[in-house]
């Protein structure tokens, strides 16, 4: 594609072409396929691109059902890039699917594997923090029952706050996601809240009751900080410091 250096907007038509605007304000010209549909869907020629279409339309679904899970954390954390990275990890999984043929390998038989679960684990929905970048102090994770433990954490000094922040503000979140189904459930901790201290804090983060469903468990730590006024604790605007990252994948 031809890339357009030229800041001013560029929107009339040009034949041949299609104008694609990024999400990073750039904006390139893509020429257009003179291939029709129908005769993609039947030429042998073909086949390999159909089979490359279907394993993307396989993804894409993956990718999307993985946001809509969590979609609710797109008000306090930095999202901008996150359906390219995560696209990039759902097909390597994709890639670890050994049994099915090419066009028609899964992602439920790519995560199932240990290496797909590792690809999944670990994965940060902001692109701009982690659970390491904002906490310097260690949890503990229960893998039968999902509770978190944190034991003697000194929010002055253990946490890496916000500017301007002085609250803040740690959940999980407990998904089980069926790839095949395109379902999932998700349940939720309670949200333990505190101000800048220098007095330890043991912190206990469980679940009611679990999910329900027969997918993968994927297990996700959120920390939020807040600004307190008149009693009212408001989420930070400045979400590059917020996390929601995958901490347990099984």
């Amino acid at each position: 594609m031809a890339k357009i250096k030229n800041s001013a907007p560029f929107t009339a038509p040009l034949e041949g072409y299609s104008v694609v605007n990024n999400s990073d304000g750039s904006v390139y010209l893509r020429r257009r396929s003179r291939v029709s549909k129908e005769r993609i869907a039947i030429d042998p020629s073909f086949k390999r691109l159909r089979e490359n279409l279907q394993e993307f339309t396989t993804m894409a679904k993956a990718t999307k059902l993985i946001r809509t899970t969590f979609g609710d954390l797109k008000d306090r954390i930095h999202f901008r890039t996150l359906n390219a990275r995560l696209s990039s990890v759902v097909s390597k999984i994709k890639y670890l699917d050994n049994e099915s043929m090419r066009g028609e390998r899964k992602i439920s038989s790519g995560i199932a594997t240990d290496e797909g679960k590792a690809l999944l684990n670990g994965f940060s929905f902001s692109e701009l923090s982690t659970i390491n970048s904002v906490m310097t102090k260690a949890y503990v994770l229960n893998e039968e029952t999902k509770a978190v433990t944190i034991t003697g954490l000194v929010t002055n000094e253990n946490l890496n706050w916000t500017p301007g922040a002085d609250v803040v503000g740690i959940k999980m979140r407990w998904a089980n996601i069926d790839f095949d189904k395109n379902e999932f459930d998700v349940v939720e901790s309670i949200e333990v809240k505190s101000p800048k201290s220098q007095v330890p804090l043991n912190i206990s983060l469980a679940f009611a009751n679990p999910p329900t469903g027969s997918g993968v468990n994927v297990v996700v730590m959120v920390i939020t900080f807040y600004q307190s006024v008149n009693g009212v604790d408001y989420i930070f605007m400045n979400s590059s410091y917020n996390v929601a990252q995958i901490i347990s994948v099984s």
